[in-house]
């Protein structure tokens, strides 16, 4: 009898590794980079993978010397338009939600945060998340790797 309890519990606990690895796979993956490797000089350009919304994010890599000199990043929404001052409006350009702008501005002001400490730290996986804008931190990630590894196969 201890030998089925135990199967039992073997089993289910199987079945949470499985289920706790396929929620892993739901997170925001990013081709490889290697910070060892050199980077080409120029101008790189990334993106990420659409959100549930379609929005994705884009980020723009300046190297120079070797060195990321100059880094942008944005978000594109579905419609091609920019997630800026009015990201969190209501269709007639309104504030109808106050706690839902803030929220959505904060984000917004996370974009330049990211950008800037790319630089400062010259790999995506070191710039910090800031609560509040981890959709944007995870499309940040994928676009800014995409786009340093374009440098780094260029430079081959």
């Amino acid at each position: 009898m201890a030998d089925a309890a135990t199967a039992k519990w073997a089993g289910l606990a199987g079945l949470a590794g499985l289920a706790a690895a396929g929620l892993a796979g739901c997170a925001p993956s990013a081709p490889p980079f290697d910070a060892s490797l050199p980077l080409a000089d120029g101008v790189w350009v990334g993106e990420s993978s659409p959100d549930g919304e379609g929005a994705y994010g884009r980020s723009t890599v300046t190297v120079a010397e070797g060195e990321i000199a100059a880094s942008q990043y944005v978000t594109v929404q579905a419609d091609g338009s920019l997630k800026a001052e009015d990201y969190g409006k209501d269709s007639s350009g309104q504030i109808a939600n106050r706690a839902a702008y803030r929220a959505a501005q904060k984000a917004v002001a996370a974009f330049d945060v990211y950008a800037r400490q790319l630089i400062e730290v010259g790999t995506p996986a070191d710039v910090d998340a800031i609560s509040g804008a981890t959709i944007a931190y995870g499309q940040f990630l994928q676009a800014a790797t995409a786009a340093l590894t374009q440098a780094q196969q260029a430079a081959g």
